[in-house]
């Protein structure tokens, strides 16, 4: 089996010697293992599109990963992951191993998950899009020039963005219009890897979280909900397509984005990424 490793250097915990023991394991397990490392954002897309490997591993943050699912699109390649990120989402999510080395040693071609992607337009993502305060907070902290980590940015933002005026945005799925300041569309259980939004998720379908109040006390108060565990105040809608319309701002799995338009659609495509995880 031929492995391709698509690693960022600049990641937030990126480490050569941890890389290099990962590259040992797998050649001991697999044989011939390549690493090409990444210059630029969306670099590792193009080059896990262009791969011949029969595997291809992303190691790096979530932002690498969702480059390398997207490159892989229509691919009869397995994917894997090896978290070397600040946060490493994606694999809190699905409790792959934060030790990049024990991830490795985990990895087993044989025992193979079918994954959901979701898609924000053309744009496939691995977790969840969020619009609203969930999107301002993501735009603020990649704009940040503080000298700080980024989960204390995030902190540190989210509290500043509390009191922003934030636009009403209609909400259309199963043929139905809803009205939300804040939305979050999400393909698993959790948000950040590890605080609970609801017990009651679906995996074969979107599930839309609706914040339909703008007072900013409704807000803190859905966001305590979710940090003590106890996950959103609301309960999910089922869908497999959404329009969210009214911004142009998404986070999209702990990224900014920024769309041509203010009509956002969404949707899923069910068993769409083979796994190794």
């Amino acid at each position: 089996m031929n492995i391709l490793i698509i690693s960022n250097p600049t990641s937030g915990s990126y480490d050569d010697v941890k890389l290099n023991k990962c590259v040992d394991i797998l050649t001991t397990k697999y044989g011939e293992v390549e690493v090409k490392f990444t210059t630029a954002p969306d670099e590792a897309g193009a080059i896990a599109a262009a791969a011949t490997a029969d595997m291809v591993i992303a190691a790096g943050g979530d932002g690498l990963l969702n480059e390398t699912a997207a490159g892989l699109l229509d691919k009869e390649v397995i994917f894997s992951v090896l978290p070397m990120g600040t946060v490493n989402v994606f694999c809190r999510e699905y409790k792959i191993p934060l030790n990049p080395i024990k991830a490795a040693e985990r990895i087993d071609a044989t025992r193979l998950k079918k994954l959901p992607l979701g898609f924000l337009g053309a744009r496939p993502f691995l977790l969840m899009c969020g619009f609203g305060f969930d999107a301002r907070v993501v735009k603020q902290v990649e704009e940040s020039k503080l000298p700080l980590n980024k989960t204390v940015k995030h902190l540190s933002e989210g509290v500043k963005s509390f009191n922003n005026g934030y636009p009403e945005l209609a909400v259309y799925a199963n043929n139905k219009k809803y009205r939300a300041y804040h939305v979050i569309i999400s393909l698993g259980r959790f948000y950040a890897g590890n605080f609970p939004l609801s017990n009651n998720i679906r995996e074969d379908k979107l599930n839309i979280f609706l914040h339909q109040s703008p007072r900013p006390k409704s807000l803190i108060y859905s966001i305590f909900s979710v940090a003590i565990g106890k996950g959103l105040p609301v309960n999910p809608i089922f869908a497999e397509n959404a329009k969210v319309s009214g911004t142009s701002f998404v986070q999209l799995d702990g990224e900014f984005i920024q769309t041509a338009a203010e009509q956002n659609y969404i949707s899923i495509k069910k068993e769409s990424l083979t796994a190794a995880i």
